[in-house]
């Protein structure tokens, strides 16, 4: 089969499969379980329709998409940074690596609060939040990354002649640029999840915020229609995310998506 029929194929039983769930669900609400708790899609693209027209729906998306973002660039150059610099020193690596552990362990939800303490209500709480779940990924996958590079590889490099930087460059750096982006793609949706548990917790706009707000009044459509919101933004997010690596990681072979 050719790659155009089969993408053809794949799209259409995408189609079909979602069409299908979402008649299910029409017609199972109200009938078999009420619309307060499951929402119906006729009453959720209606909310969605009325809110992507109002006002608040510029407000909230780009400051949402703000707190994503920032928190996402900030979080994997910061974590790929220290990375690097964590890898350059054994001694000073022993000693903080179970501090770097213990921090990672807390959950995201329960230093959210001490965060907006720290940084108010505005944008800045939120990027946090953000940046510390992005910053953890990218960190350990830098550094396992540079673990996976050939010791002889090094040893090979130094006894050429080769300066720190030289290794860095030609050596470090192509090993963990899988490393990397396999981290900036699982990033870009806990970015997301970050912003939102930052507006959960404290807000006053942003995407999570309005869904709060929604679902403080028992408005399970209007909550459903922030959810599908959420999901496309994130879903854009990671195949925006893919075509990047897919540019600069062109080089590599194709993946294999089966095993027969």
């Amino acid at each position: 089969m050719s790659r155009a029929r089969e993408a053809l194929v794949v799209n259409g039983l995408r189609i079909l499969i979602i069409a299908v769930l979402v008649a299910l669900w029409e017609y199972s609400a109200d009938r078999y379980i009420s619309s307060l708790i499951i929402g119906k899609p006729s009453l959720i693209a209606v909310k969605l329709y009325e809110y992507i027209l109002s006002d608040l729906f510029r407000e909230d998306l780009i400051f949402t998409m703000q707190s994503t973002i920032l928190g996402l660039f900030l979080g994997i150059f910061g974590g790929v940074a220290f990375g690097i610099i964590f890898s350059h020193f054994r001694l000073f690596a022993k000693s903080v690596e179970p501090i770097i552990l213990a921090i990672n362990a807390l959950p995201r939800p329960a230093i959210a609060p001490i965060l907006v303490i720290w940084f108010g209500f505005g944008l800045l709480s939120k990027v946090m939040v953000a940046f510390s779940i992005v910053f953890f990924i990218a960190f350990f996958n830098t550094l396992n990354g540079i673990r996976s590079i050939n010791p002889e590889l090094l040893k090979i490099a130094r006894v050429m002649g080769a300066s720190r930087v030289q290794i860095m460059r030609y050596i470090v750096i192509p090993s963990i640029l899988s490393w990397v982006f396999a981290a900036f793609k699982a990033s870009t949706s806990f970015a997301l999840i970050g912003a939102v548990i930052g507006e959960f917790v404290g807000s006053t706009r942003g995407l999570g915020y309005r869904m709060l707000i929604l679902s403080g009044y028992f408005d399970t459509s209007g909550v459903f229609a922030i959810l599908i919101l959420l999901m496309i933004l994130g879903y854009s997010l990671i195949k925006i995310s893919e075509r990047v690596e897919n540019i600069i990681l062109k080089w590599r072979p194709p993946a294999t998506t089966s095993l027969f």
